[in-house]
């Protein structure tokens, strides 16, 4: 794949490509950790954020002051600090804990407990008044700011907190970004598939800079060129073998017109009755060899393509044409014909000598299969946006392996296809000419004269 390998650069290595994703990852994070310290570091150093012994240095700047002060008031305790205010014998005269509190503080002060209703306690005598006064807070960071305190957790908490979200947010966004990479590279693959899957071969590989997908693209490329090789020589060889089938039952028409001529010229002769006879057999098998070369040329115009020419008509001249040729192929075997039509539009589009070769190839397979004297109906009916042409017979119907594969190429049903005057290209024609019309052929058997249903259906469109 010298196209693949000549235009791109390098590849990379999946491995590669995913270290320079986590070694951004881990950039990233170092990136945010050092956000979140240099922010503590000058929320601390303008005093935003206390540190953890904030509260025991204003309770030691503070204890003169509550030892000798006469009365305990509000304004005098640290900030970020309770307190209770105690008889000598411990009876809770004040504070901003409650009795309940109070109570609980003051056996934790007898036991000899450190901690308190906050976390730590510190106990001040003040004897001048016979009063112990026992201080509760906490030994952690906080916010200067009450609102901070409030709504936040505490600085060391919230530290944690954002740290975990940073790096969850870190993950996600550098996954999202390596997968949408990725997939990036992965749709030239995509593309290349989906070329090959419909047979589109002429386009060039063009390198991922990946190199594991570049290793599968260029055995796509290999194959690719592999597979349009073979479809070439294949198609080589069908055009080889349609050209031969057309040129010989192009070149068996010659000495055929010959053959039957001189029969016919014979027949207007004096002859005996074997001359006759074998006079007779002459032109019966010149037919059916005449019908068999017919049937040769119209298969290699199938396999070749049927190109569609589709022109504006009258759909009552059309519906005449048709039931001329549905009385003129039902003469032989003395058929009932009955022609309807409903809510036909006055115009159809369509190709008529293509349509007209469907509707005379289903209507030759009805009378093939309709027994002498029986019945065959064709009913034109115009729907909203559509025009359907359904022929019905009494003959024995469709089995249902006919209605699952009558409408294949060279189908030769065990029952329906057993009198040997064509091969299985009848219905197949037909629906080819139907599809080239967008419409399509549907195959069922009919309740009424409980014979085979054949619907030829197309959009008006």
């Amino acid at each position: 794949m010298e196209n693949l390998k000549h235009k791109a650069r390098k590849p990379l290595a999946l491995s590669t490509i995913f270290l320079r994703y986590f070694m951004l990852l881990c950039g990233g994070m170092l990136l945010w950790l050092g956000l979140l310290i240099g922010t503590y570091l000058i929320a601390t150093a303008t005093g935003e954020i206390l540190p953890a012994n904030y509260v025991e240095k204003q309770i030691a700047a503070a204890k003169d002051i509550l030892v000798s002060s006469p009365e305990i008031r509000p304004d005098q305790i640290p900030s970020l600090s309770d307190y209770a205010l105690y008889t000598q014998e411990g009876q809770y005269v004040s504070g901003s804990l409650n009795r309940e509190q109070a109570q609980k503080a003051w056996k934790a002060v007898e036991s000899g407990s450190k901690g308190g209703i906050r976390g730590y306690y510190t106990v001040i005598q003040r004897e001048q008044q016979r009063e112990v006064l026992l201080l509760s807070y906490s030994i952690v960071m906080n916010y200067r700011s009450e609102w901070l305190r409030t709504h936040l957790p505490n600085p060391e908490l919230l530290g944690i907190i954002l740290i975990v979200v940073g790096f969850l947010l870190q993950i996600a966004l550098w996954s999202y970004l390596f997968g949408k990479k990725l997939a990036k590279k992965m749709k030239g693959l995509q593309s290349v598939i989906g070329k090959i899957q419909n047979q589109d071969l002429e386009f060039t590989v063009q390198s991922s800079g990946v190199h594991e997908i570049d290793t599968v693209l260029d055995s796509l490329d290999t194959m690719k060129n592999e597979l349009k090789a073979s479809l070439r020589q294949q198609w080589e060889e069908q055009q080889a073998r349609r050209e031969q089938i057309s040129a010989l039952a192009h070149d068996i028409k010659t000495p055929l017109t010959i053959i039957r001529g001189n029969a016919e010229l014979l027949s207007e002769t004096a002859q005996d009755e074997i001359q006759r006879d074998y006079n007779r057999y002459i032109l019966t098998s010149s037919a059916q060899i005449e019908r068999y070369a017919r049937e040769l040329i119209e298969i290699s115009k199938t396999q070749e393509g049927l190109k569609l020419e589709r022109v504006t008509i009258d759909t009552a001249s059309l519906l005449e044409d048709i039931e001329e040729l549905l009385r003129a192929a039902a003469v032989e075997k003395e058929i009932q014909v009955h022609m309807n039509a409903h809510n036909m539009p006055d115009f159809i589009a369509i190709d008529k000598d293509l349509f007209q070769r469907a509707i005379l190839n289903v209507v030759m397979n009805a009378v093939e299969h309709t027994p002498i004297q029986g019945i065959i109906t064709l009913t034109a009916e115009g729907r909203p946006d559509s025009v359907c042409f359904t022929v019905d017979d009494s003959g024995g119907g469709f089995t249902f392996a006919d209605l699952r594969e009558a409408t294949k190429q060279f189908y030769m049903g065990d029952r329906s296809r057993s009198s040997g005057h064509h091969h299985g290209m009848g219905l197949y024609i037909a629906q080819s000419i139907m599809l080239r019309h967008g419409g399509q052929l549907v195959l069922g058997n009919d309740e009424v004269l409980g014979g085979a249903k054949v619907t030829l259906e197309f959009p008006l469109s």
